[in-house]
């Protein structure tokens, strides 16, 4: 399926992405750890017509006692504000859309969990995202596809939208939202 690129965009934004407008003209930024992310938002830039500056560095992460360097990829385009108010306000009226948007979002701020125990296994796709209003509006779209998820608080109070349910997860995949290579063990 072909993406919406504006809505891939736009759900990539509100994901890891960030507005910079201490410049005449804003710049939209998006810095990830991932090359594949990094590449899939500069050629959907592209396709918008706007011109990507990819940048590679590296960068030091620290959690609890623990540090460590990781490549991370920038990828930078300066438009004009009517173009960045077009992006922010586009409208997510089809399936096509919405399901560009929801891949975007997932790409920049979800994951799957699979944890096995002995006798079953679990299964956790979720959206992490400090605005519930992001993730009421991924929620309706999820919804719209025929899969159920809710809307939690775990510690330290951060909203996460997820689901559990194995078919669910299966009919993400199937859509597109989740990469093929998750093996399914049921």
């Amino acid at each position: 399926m072909k993406l919406d690129n504006m809505a891939y965009v736009r759900g990539a934004m509100e994901g890891d992405g960030y507005v910079d407008i201490c410049q005449t003209n804003p710049n939209i930024q998006l810095e990830t750890v991932s090359k594949e992310f990094a590449n899939n938002f500069s050629n959907a830039l592209l396709k918008i017509k706007l011109t990507p500056i990819r940048r590679t560095h590296f960068r030091k992460f620290s959690r609890l006692k623990y540090s460590w360097e990781s490549s991370c990829y920038r990828v930078r385009a300066t438009l004009k504000q009517k173009r960045l108010s077009e992006i922010q306000k586009y409208k997510l009226s089809s399936r096509k859309s919405k399901l560009s948007y929801l891949i975007g979002l997932y790409q920049a701020e979800g994951n799957l969990y699979i944890k096995k125990y002995p006798n079953r296994i679990f299964y956790n796709w979720r959206i992490i995202n400090g605005s519930k209003i992001i993730l009421r509006r991924a929620k309706r779209i999820l919804k719209v596809f025929g899969i159920d998820s809710k809307i939690r608080e775990y510690p330290p109070h951060v909203p996460t939208l997820e689901t559990q349910n194995r078919k669910d997860i299966l009919r993400l995949i199937n859509l597109g939202v989740i990469k093929a290579d998750f093996k399914d063990e049921k």
